[in-house]
């Protein structure tokens, strides 16, 4: 989680905060004492939500992924960047008309990336890691 939050969080403009878009599912996952996510604007997308706002304290609360936009936009002097953080109906939400292609694995190589943490983080019960592949350009590679 903390190459998360230093995703989230960091901005260029020390004037400005990073927003986080997210639906009540995924803002009830978080436990209670980290919402709202500290350092950043949280937009709140929910139909429920909206008919109980007092139970959101801290989050802006909306009932749209558009409305959402629209408040972030609307915002803008005070919002450097904008993250969709979930869950899986927020991003069904999204109005797009380009699709990745099948992945080829054998393609890609794995690299080492000083932005990103190496090996396997844990946070809790929690154990994970990143990877950051390469495309392979040459086949002598």
């Amino acid at each position: 989680m903390k190459h998360f939050t230093k995703m989230t969080k960091t901005t260029e403009d020390s004037t400005k905060k990073n927003a986080v878009i997210m639906g009540r599912n995924t803002w009830q996952s978080i436990p209670e004492k980290f919402r709202p996510l500290p350092g950043r604007i949280n937009i709140l997308v929910s139909t429920q939500a909206t008919k109980e706002p007092d139970k959101f304290e801290g989050a802006v609360v909306c009932d749209s992924l558009p409305k959402a936009i629209e408040i972030a936009e609307s915002r803008s002097n005070e919002i450097e960047k904008l993250w969709v953080i979930g869950g899986s109906s927020l991003y069904k939400d999204f109005e797009c008309d380009t699709f990745l292609p099948q992945i080829e694995y054998d393609c890609f190589k794995l690299i080492d990336d000083p932005t990103v943490p190496n090996g396997v983080q844990e946070e809790g019960d929690v154990k994970y890691r990143y990877e950051v592949y390469e495309k392979i350009t040459n086949a002598s590679q």
